[in-house]
């Protein structure tokens, strides 16, 4: 008895999610073929109710079991994890002081709540049952059908009224003069942006992939709806990232080449949104290191020779010098050790003692400023440090015993 009840408290998130079905899990901004993709967040949304406490809480399973155990990659799971979130039943698992909260390997902990689904914001979707996609495309058909009938109601209005003003010039007869005919202005219809964006979309997609763009029936319309209100610069990245990043599946073999971007748009926009993101953030880093590079004449100089296709290359030698000073400054004293004798010093004038000096150079408070200063130092010591052992070899020091007695006869 007691295992039973246990089992049962253990299922219980499982039993609270079986009774909504798959339209529950409808968003705003789904596409045409929202049934599959609710039938999919919904299967998440159990798998993960699984996992969970008698209330929901508690799940700490990680990514990559999740896509093993639905055969699917990661990148869709995290999607359909964001989906699950945007309708409200998943969330962050969170203590009494709102911080979120982790499992013992470090695993995000998520709350799965399927109660959001009985709330009275949501009792008109618990109403409504799921529609089939023939009803859907005949809805669609149906509003085509009502825009065309619009334009055939105002010919019509036109028509009478262009009538109505020929009867009353007719009425007119003699006793009033006709009017002189005012020239009237025309306004020429050219076809909408989205159409041209469209076109645009599906040449960037065929010179980044090589396949020709194709889509299944409504999805041209749908996607022509979807990019009202984008910046262009942004559905070109979106495009691209698709090109290069085809969804899983698709191959030289796919017919529908462009379904994959109408399912997936919001995610190739949140990539390529990201993407801007960083390009804009290495040009301005890369800005900056241009114009620290400027501050040095010797670059300066080469930087306004040099042609825009090798500046790169200029700026990361630049980087790299920077880098061999950097490195250079920390283990001067350490990774450079010159010695020289007493007897040797005494030997040398002004300018050869300055060289010696070097060597003592605290470079934590007195660091070179430039590559070739560093290396004229260096080279400097390496030459008088190999100059004095030659010194010392060819001078040894004498025994102190006959060196006291060579004092003793001098006194």
């Amino acid at each position: 008895m007691k295992t039973a009840l246990k089992e049962e408290s253990v299922i219980k998130a499982v039993i609270d999610g079986r009774k909504y079905p798959p339209h529950f899990y409808r968003l705003e901004n789904d596409t045409r073929e929202w049934v599959q993709q609710c039938v999919k967040r919904r299967m998440l949304a159990l798998q993960l109710a699984s996992y969970a406490n008698p209330d929901g809480s508690g799940i700490s399973v990680g990514v990559d079991r999740l896509s093993q155990e639905l055969g699917t990659h990661r990148a869709t799971i995290f999607r359909w994890l964001d989906d699950l979130t945007k309708c409200g039943v998943l969330s962050d698992d969170r203590d009494d002081e709102g911080r979120a909260r982790s499992g013992q390997h470090g695993t995000r902990l998520r709350k799965i709540d399927f109660s959001v689904f009985e709330r009275p914001s949501d009792e008109s979707k618990s109403q409504t049952e799921p529609v089939l996609e023939v009803a859907n495309s005949s809805s669609k058909s149906q509003t085509r059908l009502s825009k065309s009938q619009t334009q055939v109601l105002e010919v019509s209005n036109s028509t009478l009224e262009v009538a109505n003003s020929r009867l009353e010039v007719a009425r007119m007869g003699a006793t009033q003069p006709l009017q002189p005919l005012q020239p009237t202005t025309t306004t020429v219809r050219t076809a909408p942006p989205k159409a041209q964006s469209v076109k645009a979309l599906c040449g960037v997609f065929s010179k980044t992939s090589g396949y020709v763009p194709k889509f299944k029936k409504g999805e041209k319309q749908d996607l022509a709806e979807m990019i009202i209100g984008h910046d262009p610069a942004l559905l070109d990245a979106a495009i691209t990232y698709y090109a290069n990043n085809p969804p899983p599946g698709q191959n030289a073999d796919t017919i529908y080449t462009m379904s994959g971007f109408v399912d997936g748009f919001e995610k190739y926009l949140r990539d390529a949104r990201e993407r801007l993101e960083r390009d804009a953030k290495a040009r301005e880093e890369r800005a900056k290191k241009v114009e620290r590079m400027l501050q040095d004449p010797k670059f300066r100089a080469r930087w306004e020779s040099t042609p825009e296709s090798g500046r790169d290359g200029l700026l990361n030698k630049y980087q790299d010098e920077r880098q061999e000073l950097h490195i250079g400054n920390i283990n001067w004293r350490d990774r450079y050790p010159f010695g020289f004798s007493e007897r040797f010093q005494a030997t040398l004038n002004a300018e050869e003692r300055a060289i010696v000096a070097l060597s003592r150079r605290d470079t934590d408070k007195e660091p070179f400023t430039s590559l070739d200063e560093f290396c004229e130092a260096r080279n400097k010591l390496n030459a008088l440090a190999k100059r004095g052992k030659a010194w010392d070899e060819a001078n040894p020091e004498p025994d102190f015993v006959e060196w006291y007695a060579e004092r003793a006869v001098a006194a």
